[in-house]
């Protein structure tokens, strides 16, 4: 049996220093040919996608060589939830720590190229830059900076029977299908390990994933929240 552990949801900004963007935006895009979107504005106060994030625990610290799967909830300006895999193995492995901080420059629609010509290592998607336009104007209609203390992360481990930890694409595309398909009620589960009193499932921000296994695969596959 195949399974992952999921440690308590903590706020994001009591691990982390987020700096603000308070740089002016107009809401749009610019695609920049080979490297992906990036949005039309300053680069931001913090700089680089690094800076982004700067963990303040050793908890967060240790992220950078963790992996697994990750999950970002965003409370505004509605519930969603990103749910997101960091498999090890690879020759050039990411860690939980830097794709969370990705996607807090993607949440913020944040420009961390160093110009107009460049990313910055960071590619604003069509989900993300879908509900960064909403995030932006809801922040801009009660004319405050968006500091991000809305946010949760969870971590969850995978283990196999003899609690060897599994971190190997394969096996975490499994988790991440099964909860992003609510499989057994596992994403309505998921809702609630971050908000308790949820009386609806928050939107699902993960849009690629590979094809829910077979049943008789997912009976191999626990998830403990």
């Amino acid at each position: 049996m195949n399974t992952l552990k999921f440690e308590k949801f903590k706020k994001l900004s009591e691990h982390f220093d987020i700096p603000p963007d308070g740089s002016k935006w107009n809401g749009q895009y610019i695609n920049i040919l080979k490297e992906g979107n990036t949005p039309d504005r300053q680069q931001a106060v913090f700089g680089t996608v690094t800076n982004s994030l700067k963990p303040t625990t050793c908890f967060a610290s240790g992220l950078k060589s963790a992996y697994g799967i990750y999950v970002i909830g965003v409370e505004l300006p509605y519930p969603a939830i990103y749910i997101g895999i960091a498999a090890g193995g690879s020759k050039s492995p990411e860690g939980i720590l830097k794709r969370i901080r990705k996607h807090r420059v993607k949440l913020t629609a944040s420009h961390v190229g160093s110009n107009n010509h460049t990313v910055g290592g960071v590619n604003h998607t069509s989900g993300w830059r879908y509900v960064a336009k909403q995030r932006a104007e809801y922040f801009q209609t009660i004319n405050e900076l968006d500091t991000c203390q809305d946010l949760w992360f969870g971590v969850g481990r995978a283990y196999d029977s003899c609690e060897v930890s599994l971190i190997d694409k394969l096996t975490l595309e499994v988790f991440e299908s099964m909860l992003v398909c609510n499989h057994q009620d596992l994403y309505k589960k998921l809702t609630q390990s971050i908000w308790p009193n949820a009386v609806r499932v928050a939107d699902c921000l993960t849009v690629r994933h590979r094809k829910l296994q077979h049943e008789a695969i997912l009976a191999n596959y626990k998830i403990q929240f």
